[in-house]
């Protein structure tokens, strides 16, 4: 009986799994944080030597607004994938998605999945359809980014390794083949189990609707870049592969509200070869401000239509 009260007494207590996600979350915000003042350094030493190019700004805001709502049609497309009836409208869908997407910037990584589920139960969707919805629809949007990356590949110069290079082709062509056999497979497996039907014309355009939204991504932050200094448009497959790494990257650190910092790392580090620390940084920092007012705005600009049902 006394040496479990030793083996109490002289044991380390254990870092709560709680703990250790602020402790990773903290490090990781603060290395971000830190790569990215190190590539001010000049923009702060040598001064403001940049010309504002006004109408590239509205372009790029244009862009990514475009791209916001292209991901609620793309999840109202899954949805109607999945029901049996098209019970629910565009803009209830989209009420879903553009008000989760504002919950990523809560601390903590399941507020936006979270919220999600409890505004699709408030229009009545059945736990079982929403669960799939919510997979397909990473999956998609995954996937889709994962060809788009492997395809733009073959068009730009950045100097990666051979073997980074075949795997992220390797992986596109996965995606790919996966998302093209995805409804074949499902009308099989849907027989064996109970799972809801997938209507493959719905899922056809909840993928293009994704992979559409990518590309206005990247043409925005085309345009982003092109608002500092003239960039020319044979680079805009530079920009998709920036963003679909950037934003994967930062899907892939959880723990990090809206992957704040993170992303703008990435961006920081691909994009430097190309425009210089500086403007890379800037251009960063400057995408993240246009995501976040284009989701807000988006949330607003739903209120004028919003029926007594999604309210």
């Amino acid at each position: 009986m006394k040496r479990p009260y030793i083996l109490k007494r002289f044991s380390f207590p254990f870092v709560s799994r709680q703990s250790l996600r602020r402790i990773a979350q903290g490090f990781v915000l603060l290395a971000s944080l830190f790569y990215l003042a190190h590539n001010l350094q000049t923009l702060l030493q040598h001064g403001w030597t940049f010309t504002w190019r006004w109408s590239f700004l509205a372009l790029a805001w244009t862009f990514t607004f475009a791209a916001i709502w292209l991901g609620a049609i793309g999840w109202w497309y899954m949805l109607r994938a999945l029901l049996p009836v098209p019970q629910i409208s565009l803009l209830q869908a989209a009420d879903i998605h553009l008000k989760s997407n504002l919950a990523k910037y809560l601390p903590g990584y399941a507020w936006q999945l979270v919220g999600k589920a409890y505004l699709a139960r408030a229009q009545a969707i059945p736990p079982k359809v929403l669960s799939f919805a919510m997979t397909l629809e990473l999956g998609a949007i995954l996937g889709s980014g994962a060809v788009l990356a492997a395809g733009t590949s073959f068009f730009f110069s950045f100097p990666l390794p051979t073997s980074l290079l075949v795997f992220i082709r390797a992986v596109g062509g996965i995606a790919f083949i996966l998302l093209s056999t995805l409804p074949f497979l499902w009308s099989v497996v849907s027989h064996k189990w109970e799972i809801p039907n997938l209507s493959m014309q719905h899922y056809w355009l909840a993928v293009l609707a994704m992979a559409t939204g990518w590309l206005c991504f990247g043409i925005g932050f085309w345009a982003l870049a092109a608002t500092l200094q003239p960039v020319a448009l044979n680079m805009l497959p530079h920009f998709i592969f920036i963003v679909v790494g950037a934003f994967s990257v930062s899907l892939a650190v959880l723990f990090v509200p809206g992957g704040i910092g993170v992303r703008e790392s990435v961006i920081t580090f691909l994009l430097s070869p190309l425009l210089g620390a500086s403007a890379a940084v800037m251009v960063a920092t400057l995408s993240r401000i246009l995501l976040i007012t284009g989701e807000c705005v988006a949330v607003a600009s739903l209120l004028p239509w919003r029926s007594p049902k999604s309210a």
